[in-house]
């Protein structure tokens, strides 16, 4: 399956999930700056819990992620779950920071 990437505004981060056999879990939302803006719940597992930990509440970031699907049986039911499963992040404000910066120092210049 293809990279997707959505871009939007971090606006929820909920606690980190521990499970008994180790593997940790860390789920958020994220609200995308389309036309009709939409809630997205996505997450990041094991090493990349940190970047979502430590990233603020409002900023706006492009998110990487893979979909993930899975099938659940039990009790004879079978359940299927989606994932969004977050692998990397871009930060949009410093990168319009960094372009500003880069115009400011040619307009100084003595020639």
């Amino acid at each position: 399956m293809s990279t997707l990437k959505l871009r939007g505004e971090l606006i929820k981060k909920f606690e980190t999930k521990t499970f008994d056999s180790g593997f940790s879990k860390m789920e958020f939302v994220i609200q995308t700056e389309d036309k009709y803006p939409q809630f997205v719940k996505m997450q990041v597992v094991k090493d990349n819990i940190k970047m979502i930990e430590e990233m603020p509440i409002g900023t706006t970031m492009d998110f990487f992620f893979n979909v993930n699907g899975r099938e659940w049986v039990k009790d004879d039911k079978t359940h299927y779950f989606v994932s969004l499963d977050v692998w990397r992040t871009e930060n949009l404000e410093v990168e319009i920071k960094t372009s500003e910066t880069h115009t400011q120092a040619e307009d100084s210049l003595p020639f």
